[in-house]
């Protein structure tokens, strides 16, 4: 493809090298005339030899200065100047041509990479050696509680020492585990560490994973296996028992005989009868635990069905002295199963009547909040006495009660349909009140 530009720079040597040889010897030989042209020859050939680098070299020049600063927007003319120039421009043009194709194709992966670490659910911060923040997705920030992470010093907002632990994390066989309080509630954090290097130098990549679902995912299967035994044995042993009673009750009850001991049997056989009765309902409302169906979610007005909760919470004698806040006005569509959004909705708004019944002011607040771009949130504040810390810790563990008549499983059955929608369920109680929040995810 060079091969003119070669023949025309070959010939131009040739003919300098030549001429240069030739000058001191027709000067010695008295061709002085023939030497002065000569010398003018020699210097047009170097202008020659010039103008041809020249000409070779400028557009190299400006093309390794375009693709240095990004710019593919230019073409040489192919169909204008000498044929070497025709030919130089198809090969710069067909360099530019690849080199431009490479960079779409790493803008590509570079934005397909961007879009799969912006969505993943696992938290990535990327930092360079001075461990300044690079790169940093939305799980991470999520899984944080702060609304953007430009700077680790941020960090301090949520502990004082999380600072120096991500600049001194290192790579290891075992994840780094802390504790972050955010507004959603505390969560459980497992940080793992790896080093990168790269051309521009050696990145830190930190992988954060909310390990409270997971805990919470197996906490949760192991108390449904648990009650599903415990069910079982318990029905299988009432139930001849209850059978059995009722056998006896109805042959002494028509058998007149012995009416003394008739009488002391009855009632004894009375008691047992109801007894295993009370205990297969107390089994029966453990059953509902393990029995909850798939959600099947459907988007709806949550307002309309709200206002549904709160008009049989009402039914409540107790709730006749709380005040209900709700604007009943303004629709929120949401994607959920409404029976089970029912369910939840009605089980947290009669703990929250028992909370307040007997305040004078009592009130449950119902909000709703649409600015986080995951989730659509639900608020449920009342401002009965704080819960305590300790209670709050267990408040979502099967069976932990602190009501007299209480079973224990009112919130443990709405933690576990929340996971079962890919949400969650918090709680923060302070002096003023003490609030519960449900978050189904954005579908």
């Amino acid at each position: 493809m060079f091969k003119s530009i070669d023949y025309k720079l070959g010939a131009n040597l040739f003919l300098l090298i030549a001429t240069a040889i030739a000058i001191p010897l027709l000067f010695i030989y008295g061709f002085i005339s023939i030497g002065v042209f000569a010398i003018l020859l020699l210097f047009i050939l170097l202008y020659q030899i010039n103008k041809l680098y020249s000409k070779l070299t400028k557009n190299v020049v400006f093309l390794f200065n375009a693709i240095e600063n990004g710019d593919y927007a230019f073409k040489f003319q192919e169909n204008i100047g000498s044929m070497r120039e025709r030919e130089l421009h198809r090969v710069m043009n067909h360099i530019k041509d690849i080199l431009a194709q490479t960079k779409r194709e790493i803008v590509e992966q570079e934005r397909f990479f961007s879009i799969v670490i912006e969505n993943v659910s696992t938290g990535i911060i990327i930092l360079n050696e001075q461990n300044q923040v690079q790169t940093v997705n939305h799980a991470a920030e999520q899984l944080l509680g702060l609304p953007i992470l430009t700077h680790l010093n941020q960090l301090q907002s949520i502990n004082s020492e999380l600072p120096l632990l991500f600049k001194n994390l290192e790579p290891s066989k075992e994840p780094k585990q802390i504790t972050v309080h955010t507004e959603r509630g505390d969560f459980q954090l497992s940080l793992r560490a790896d080093r990168v290097k790269m051309q521009r130098g050696e990145i830190k990549i930190i992988i954060l994973n909310n390990i409270n679902i997971e805990l919470d995912s197996k906490e949760m299967e192991s108390w449904i296996k648990l009650i599903r035994v415990m069910t079982h044995e318990i029905m299988n042993s009432i139930a001849p028992i209850t059978s059995l009673t009722d056998t006896l009750l109805f042959n002494l009850k028509t058998n007149t005989t012995h009416s003394e001991e008739k009488e002391i049997l009855t009632e004894g056989l009375e008691t047992i009868h109801t007894t295993a009765k009370e205990l297969l309902q107390f089994v029966q409302s453990y059953r509902q635990f393990t029995r909850i169906p798939a959600p099947q979610p459907v988007s709806f007005d949550a307002t309309a069905l709200i206002n549904k909760a709160i008009l049989l919470t009402k039914e409540n004698s107790l709730a006749k002295a709380v005040t209900f806040s709700f604007d009943e006005n303004t629709p929120h569509l949401i994607t959920a199963d409404r029976s089970h959004f029912l369910q939840v909705v009605l089980n947290l708004l009669k703990n929250a009547v028992e909370a307040t019944a007997h305040q004078e002011d009592g009130k449950i607040e119902i909000t709703f909040e649409n600015h986080d771009s995951d989730y659509d949130i639900i608020h449920i504040r009342n401002n009965g006495l704080p819960i305590p810390k300790e209670v709050a810790a267990q408040i979502f563990i099967p069976f932990f009660t602190t009501k007299e008549q209480g079973t224990g499983i009112g919130l443990s059955i709405s933690r576990y349909i929340m996971r079962m929608h890919g949400g969650t369920i918090t709680l923060q109680s302070k002096a003023e009140y003490t609030l519960f929040s449900l978050y189904f995810p954005r579908k």
